[in-house]
């Protein structure tokens, strides 16, 4: 299964092919490691992430989200 997550603001971060589950989103995790190096509003946004935010997992062709209890 590919996903495609989109960021809620189009012109800060562009679309991220997640095609390995699970995926962890997080400020020192790739793609968003890369993509705080790109530009001063870019590292502002990635900073607003925790070390580990959420996992999107996949079972059964269904999507899962948890939050890893983060403060961000």
């Amino acid at each position: 299964m590919k996903v495609i997550l989109k960021a809620k603001s189009k012109a800060m971060i562009q679309d991220i092919l997640i095609e390995e589950f699970p995926f962890t989103i997080g400020r020192d995790k790739s793609p968003f490691v890369e993509l705080k190096e790109q530009s001063g509003e870019m590292k502002k946004a990635v900073s607003f992430l925790s070390r580990n935010h959420a996992v999107i997992s996949s079972a059964q062709d269904r999507l899962y989200i948890a939050d890893m209890g983060s403060v961000n």
